[in-house]
């Protein structure tokens, strides 16, 4: 408990992630910044299991997370899952299908230092419409470092739609208790 990661994205947000609780099987993360949430991991795999924000479950901000890490991490590791969000554009729930891979290890320079890293990439399908504008796929990529504890870098990819789409955060400094 206490351990802490302090993220930067390129349009100077800030956010921090920190544990603030354990349960039996479960790590309490609370992010604090622009906005707060809770979010719930399994420590065996590190799947979210639950969201809150604004102090109400948040199903759909869950499944964003769910099963972003599934430890463990190996070279050509591949996983997927579908999910649910409502597009507030479309005004409807729109099925997502998230393709997961560990493609690399890597050295990774960020503000926080320098990381040997797992690099994954995540391919992000909607179907039957978009809650991301015009666009119906996504691509981003993260590097995760055992010595962090964490993603030390994060990199979304333009689709060929609009540029606008990139968004890149890396870790600034981190904590671990």
């Amino acid at each position: 408990m206490g351990s802490k990661w302090t993220y930067k994205a390129d349009s100077g947000q800030e956010w921090i992630d920190e544990v603030i609780g354990e349960e039996k099987d479960i790590y309490i993360f609370l992010t604090t910044g622009k906005s707060e949430s809770k979010r719930y991991y399994n420590k065996k795999n590190m799947n979210c299991v639950k969201a809150l924000r604004d102090g109400k479950e948040d199903k759909g901000y869950r499944d964003t997370f769910r099963r972003r890490f599934d430890f463990p991490l190996y070279l050509g590791k591949k996983w997927n899952f579908r999910y649910t969000v409502f597009s507030p554009m479309t005004r409807k729930d729109v099925d997502t299908f998230a393709n997961l891979s560990v493609i690399n290890f890597e050295d990774v320079s960020v503000m926080a230092g320098k990381f040997s890293a797992v690099k994954v990439k995540c391919e992000l399908n909607a179907m039957g419409g978009c809650h991301c504008m015009e666009k119906s796929y996504r691509k981003f990529y993260y590097w995760y470092s055992p010595d962090a504890k964490a993603i030390v870098k994060f990199e979304r990819v333009p689709s060929s739609a609009s540029v606008y789409d990139y968004m890149k955060y890396e870790l600034v400094s981190f904590e671990l208790k």
